[in-house]
């Protein structure tokens, strides 16, 4: 019950931004379901009326009625656009507000989640949500005035006839307690089933390459076939929990009908009812069981909402990357020292990457680190980036003789060219602005000829203009990578990481490409990883990562060293 309760503050918290719009949606709902059991009444007096004869009374309620009519349609209308603006908006609101969670949550944990995952919760659950808030709670509320007001006026005309419209409700309510348990569980796994569905075709679909060059394709089909049939098993089955559950209800629902009607002709006959007493207690006992077969069928929405909103609470969850007061001079590290103390890390417990580690990098240092595959050094990046924390031991960065933990807030002294080809889909211009994004035609052109790109770019018709495909398609490897490099040049930050940043150039582009970096003009502190010699060629010293700790190799024998990696 606890964990129900807090479920249920934690959605009404999400429905802030749209509560006045979610009001008004629920007070026209509630009119309309005033304005339906009236109706009901006006039918009884109009065929009575007509019975009679009197056609003065006639007219006045075909005039009441044709109100009703076309005050029911405008606040059905009226409900659909504050519904869609709602839902819409609401939408917007919580994905972005987990959108944003996730950004800024601690890089190993979202880790944890397949992006495909974490999609499927920020479209399909949101979506149950959302539906929860802006159509099944308006509706429920809609519902039970129907239903409360249809009773008290059908009890008012015929006792017998309430008492046995509402008698069943007991019955769906111990039916409800068995099929909740059932739906809540299937519903969770259908959602689980549907996030690795997704996942399965983004990474199928992103990795096609692999799948032709490999010749997997009909295994490929075969898995994606499984997945699909999986899918079908359970939406089937949900389907079936469903259907049994609603025919039970609506079974109960046309055997009180039929007893309704029977006794509403029975006593007909004895003319003891009016035609129209017969017709508005047929409409008010259809007001009663209808809202009942609706409550029921709401039952399933609100117990696959609340499966959802765990999913969406477990992103809510995610620890924040801590964030300390900004520092003043965060923003302008100029000659940083970055020092290393004794610093321990390991992804799990029981398997330490690196133990013990000291090294200081001075001001303006071209510092290449090398060692095994699998030694840690992309870990020792990150730790400079504050994606990881040590374990042991301390990363500062010092600066005008002040030491400074290593932080979420000292990440922005840093320019970072990652393993592989990380460009997003848009124009060339557009990728190096998500590293300076005021950066001017003048400054891209500047950091595309650092990083020797200039020679290419200027050749193709549209220039920086030219739109490049998803992960980066349009441009080779090695092209795609020079672009990678310039995105970082153009940020000018104090400190350079380069991790196997030109693996994928020529031997005479990436001479061309280190010569640049070399020189300049704000003198970054640079670590580059790498196993080639003509990379090692333009560092100050050479950092060897092995068996969890750091020593350097002498200057003398750099060459020497990166061979001996390769072997």
């Amino acid at each position: 019950m606890k964990n129900l309760f807090t479920k249920t503050i934690w959605i009404f918290k999400q429905s802030k931004s749209v509560m006045l719009y979610l009001i008004i949606i629920i007070a026209l709902g509630i009119i309309s379901s005033f304005a339906n059991v009236y109706r009901a009444l006006i039918t009884k007096n109009l065929i009575d009326t007509a019975v009679k004869g009197s056609f003065s009374a006639i007219y006045k309620y075909l005039i009441i009625l044709g109100a009703l009519i076309i005050g029911d349609i405008v606040l059905s209308s009226a409900i659909s656009i504050l519904s869609t603006y709602s839902s819409t908006k609401l939408s917007n609101n919580l994905q972005k507000k987990l959108y944003s969670h996730i950004t800024f949550s601690k890089w190993l944990d979202t880790t944890k989640y397949h992006s495909g995952d974490l999609l499927s919760r920020l479209t399909n659950d949101v979506s149950t949500l959302v539906s929860l808030l802006v159509t099944t709670l308006p509706n429920v509320v809609s519902l039970m005035t129907l239903l409360l007001s249809s009773f008290f006026i059908l009890l008012s005309y015929e006792p017998t006839v309430a008492i046995i419209t509402i008698v069943l409700a007991p019955i769906s309510l111990l039916f409800s307690r068995i099929y909740a348990k059932k739906l809540k569980n299937i519903h969770l796994r259908t959602q689980e089933n549907e996030s690795r569905y997704i996942s399965y075709m983004q990474e199928s679909v992103q990795k096609i390459l692999i799948t032709k060059s490999f010749c997997v394709e009909d295994d490929t089909l075969d898995k994606f076939s499984k997945l699909q049939h999986n899918k079908l098993k359970l939406s089937v089955s949900k389907s079936g929990i469903s259907a049994f559950y609603s025919a039970s209800i609506n079974l109960g629902y046309w055997f009180t009908y039929f007893i309704v009607f029977a006794l509403g002709a029975y006593r007909l006959s004895l003319g003891s009812l009016t035609f129209g007493t017969l017709t508005a207690l047929l409409q008010l006992t259809g007001n009663v069981q209808i809202p009942l077969s609706g409550l029921a069928s709401s039952l399933s929405q609100f117990i696959t909402a609340y499966a959802s909103t765990e999913r969406l609470m477990a992103i809510e969850d995610l620890d924040l990357e801590s964030i300390s007061k900004k520092h003043d001079k965060f923003d302008t590290f100029l000659l940083p020292i970055i020092q290393y103390d004794n610093v321990c890390f390991g992804y799990k417990e029981a398997l330490p990457i690196l133990e013990n580690v000291s090294f200081t990098l001075f001001p303006g240092e071209i510092v290449a680190l090398v060692g095994p595959s699998g030694e840690g050094k992309t870990t020792l990046i990150r730790l400079l980036l504050s994606l990881i924390s040590p374990k042991e031991g301390s990363a500062k960065i010092i600066c005008n003789n002040e030491a400074i933990d290593i932080s979420p807030h000292t990440r922005n002294n840093i320019s970072y060219v990652p393993q592989g080809n990380t460009l997003f889909s848009g124009t060339i211009a557009d990728n190096l602005r998500y590293g300076f994004p005021e950066a001017t035609n003048e400054d891209i052109e500047r950091a595309l000829k650092a990083a020797c790109a200039w020679d290419f770019v200027d050749k193709l018709p549209q220039k920086t203009d030219t739109i490049i495909g998803e992960h980066g398609s349009g441009v080779s490897e090695g092209q795609a990578q020079r672009l990678v490099i310039a995105r970082a040049l153009i940020r000018r930050k104090p400190i350079l990481l380069l991790d196997e940043a030109t693996s994928a150039l020529d031997m005479d582009t990436e001479i061309n490409v280190l010569k640049s970096i070399k020189t300049l003009d704000y003198h970054p502190t640079c670590i580059i990883i790498t196993h080639r010699p003509s990379a090692l060629a333009i560092c100050n010293r050479v950092l060897k990562l092995e068996d969890g700790n750091v020593h350097e190799i002498d200057i003398n024998s750099i060459e020497e060293s990166a061979l001996s990696t390769l072997k």
